[in-house]
């Protein structure tokens, strides 16, 4: 989270892209899993804490969004 920061108000945020593995069937929604640690990480949990730490909605819209249609266009 603190990278993500960092590098977004360095100026870096064209160049930031965010993954998440999940590997554990017990990590899926439909297996008990939750947003702490399943699919729904990122977009869940994740861009909360980042929020609360100041990145905007739109700079998250951004590095979830706009950055991966970039790289993948490539």
């Amino acid at each position: 989270m603190d990278a993500v920061i960092r590098l977004t108000q360095a100026g870096h945020i064209d160049r930031i892209l965010l993954s998440h593995a999940v590997c554990l069937g017990s990590q899926l929604t439909a297996h008990g899993g939750t947003n702490s640690f399943g699919f729904g990480f990122i977009l869940g949990n994740f861009r909360n804490q980042l929020l609360d730490a100041g990145l905007t909605s739109e700079q998250f819209d951004h590095i979830v969004i706009a950055n991966p249609a970039r790289y993948l266009e490539d």
